[in-house]
């Protein structure tokens, strides 16, 4: 079971993401990024053993984040019509 063993701020990261990202590192190595609000509300910490599903369900959650913030960007940056966020969607 995986222990995590660092947390640490992302660094490169665009202005629109705003620095609200962590990497978490079990066992010595990079095991995934996670947005800030996730972060906190699932109380990770340094030391904490997790689980395999349980790392499966924090990735997934924070896949699912970034999925959203992409599309909240997206559409909230200038009006688009059906067809755009249609293509938009579609390439993405």
């Amino acid at each position: 079971m995986p222990i995590i063993t660092s947390i640490k701020p992302q660094k490169n990261l665009t202005a629109r993401a705003g620095g609200k990202r962590v990497n978490i590192y079990l066992d010595g190595k990079f095991g995934f990024g996670i947005d800030l609000e996730n972060f906190v509300k699932l109380g990770l910490k340094v030391e904490q053993v997790l689980s395999e599903d349980e790392v499966k369900s924090i990735i997934q959650k924070s896949d699912s984040q970034k999925i959203s913030d992409k599309i909240i960007n997206f559409a909230t940056l200038r009006p688009r019509s059906e067809k755009e966020v249609e293509l938009w969607l579609l390439r993405k």
